[in-house]
């Protein structure tokens, strides 16, 4: 009997400290959630503002929510068809042998150029291989001349004033690949013409 209740009473002690570690828990996660959240800072502009809590529909709020995704979504979906179809026409009227195009890399040797300040922003500038005409300039002053183009780039309100760039379109060419081989200059030539598509899609939904 005295093994029994020496037993119980053991028990009795580990469900208490099991117990406090779940109030304790409880209490600091509140804590957080609260400092997280900003509930009383919320609870407190209710009365400086004068807001009141009313009553609301849930399946109203859910079929508004599902309405605007719904089209927002559509607009995304057209935009792609758009540029599949014109890049189906363009790929089957191109031209097998071409000439070499300037193009925007996003890999290798395009700068980006901060359009208020002039400045030249590449990582990659040192491993490009250079057509200057002043060989003793710096590295990072010199410029690829005559194998990609730079990309100008401007704060954008619809990208968190981000700077970006809405008109013209990049390749970001894979290491392994070389953009020299006339399937690929091919390639690039004919989907120049897609920058079209993509301002025009841009403009209809920013």
């Amino acid at each position: 009997v005295l093994s029994l209740c020496t037993s119980l009473g053991e028990g009795n002690k580990e469900e208490e400290t099991v117990n406090i570690w779940a109030q304790n828990l409880g209490d600091e996660l509140w804590q957080l959630g609260t400092h997280v959240s900003k509930y009383d800072t919320i609870i407190s502009s209710y009365s400086t503002l004068n807001a009141r809590v009313l009553p609301t529909n849930g399946e109203s709020i859910l079929n508004s929510i599902v309405e605007k995704v719904s089209k927002m979504l559509k607009r995304k979906m057209d935009a792609v068809m758009c540029i599949i179809e014109a890049a189906e026409a363009l790929a089957e009227e191109a031209e097998t042998n071409v000439t070499r195009p300037i193009y925007y890399n996003s890999a290798k040797c395009s700068s980006f150029i901060d359009e208020e300040t002039g400045d030249f922003f590449n990582s990659t500038l040192k491993s490009c291989q250079w057509e200057e005409e002043d060989p003793t300039l710096p590295d990072e002053e010199r410029k690829p001349s005559n194998l990609y183009k730079n990309i100008t780039v401007s704060p954008n309100p619809n990208f968190f004033n981000i700077p970006v760039n809405t008109y013209e379109s990049a390749v970001h060419m894979p290491t392994d690949v070389y953009d020299y081989l006339m399937p690929v200059q091919s390639a690039l030539k004919w989907s120049e013409e897609l920058d079209e598509v993509f301002r025009q899609n841009y403009e209809g939904d920013p």
